[in-house]
């Protein structure tokens, strides 16, 4: 085994040398993971270049929901289809384990009032408070997963 496939190990903790455990997700249970979270990251190109930014959301029958200002930064996500990353992620360091899931998709206005109408939408919280709130919905293409646990 070489040094680039050799499985990272950890020793601080006893001194004795335990090997990472590191598990790719199916899709299903990474949106089980993200119903667990409210805070997530959302990058694109945008008007001033690439963004990345701090935003809470909601699962909604596997899709990802996010509210935003008219006049925020990811309001000019709403009259264009666009593609998006999303990715939120959790670790316990206590416990040395953590998950990261990442969505590769595209976002859209919600406008279906089911979807308003849903208790996830209901529940959606903007980082910075707005009347005027919009929502946007992202619709998966690509859904990753990895957990990690040093146990």
């Amino acid at each position: 085994m070489t040094s680039r496939t050799r499985p990272r190990t950890d020793t601080s903790l006893s001194g004795v040398e335990r090997p990472a455990s590191f598990r790719v997700l199916p899709a299903s249970y990474c949106f089980e993971l993200l119903a667990t979270t409210v805070v997530g990251r959302i990058a694109f190109a945008g008007s001033a270049g690439l963004q990345l930014l701090p935003v809470n959301y909601r699962v909604f029958e596997e899709t990802v929901l996010v509210r935003t200002a008219r006049g925020g930064t990811l309001a000019e996500l709403v009259d264009r289809r666009s593609e998006v990353l999303f990715e939120a992620d959790y670790h316990a360091p206590v416990a040395r384990h953590g998950w990261s899931v990442v969505v590769r998709g595209t976002s859209t206005a919600v406008r279906d009032p089911r979807v308003l109408a849903s208790p996830e939408c209901g529940r959606l919280r903007p980082r910075a408070s707005s009347a005027d709130g919009l929502v946007l919905q992202i619709h998966p293409q690509l859904v990753t997963g990895r957990q990690v646990s040093l146990r």
